[in-house]
């Protein structure tokens, strides 16, 4: 259990490395099954947590967001086998995942904190909302392409070449 933990700490670093565009490496992630599963429910609490924070103690149980984060953690495995495939990189077929489910925390943290404070000030129009939404959806999207390049390196450019 303690390996678990100190190697989920260790992701949780290299997650907040790709969130703010940093470079990480291969040896930076613990890539594994348990780890891809802890970070997958980690996610999952913390959305959890995220919606109760937002709706407060009043709110309902949402079954269909749960099938679509669960969707999304099935798209986010299945990309990674993609992709990994394409590259001839098999190491990323759980470092990519296990990376992306490592930023989630900053991003889920942003996203609360964003819509906490559209609920709070009654002025915030709904658009201005929709542009922090569609930015921290570009953030997120921008961090996996620059975690994805740093971890595929130089097989991707030949990927990409052809």
């Amino acid at each position: 259990m303690n390996a678990l933990l100190q190697d989920l700490g260790a992701n949780l670093r290299a997650g907040m490395k790709v969130a703010l565009f940093r470079r990480i490496g291969h040896n930076d992630l613990r890539a594994s099954p348990e780890q891809f599963v802890a970070l997958a429910g980690l996610t999952l609490l913390l959305l959890f947590l995220g919606g109760v924070a937002v709706a407060g103690l009043d709110g309902y149980f949402n079954p269909h967001a749960l099938t679509t984060d669960l969707a999304y953690l099935a798209s986010l495995l299945f990309s990674a086998l993609v992709i990994a495939h394409i590259v001839a990189e098999p190491r990323l077929l759980l470092a990519l995942p296990v990376a992306v489910l490592a930023a989630e925390p900053l991003f889920i943290a942003a996203h609360v904190l964003v819509r906490q404070h559209a609920i709070a000030d009654a002025g915030f129009a709904e658009n201005a909302w929709r542009h922090f939404y569609y930015g921290l959806m570009a953030w997120s999207l921008a961090a996996v392409f620059v975690a994805l390049v740093h971890l595929a390196g130089r097989k991707l450019a030949r990927a990409a070449a052809g």
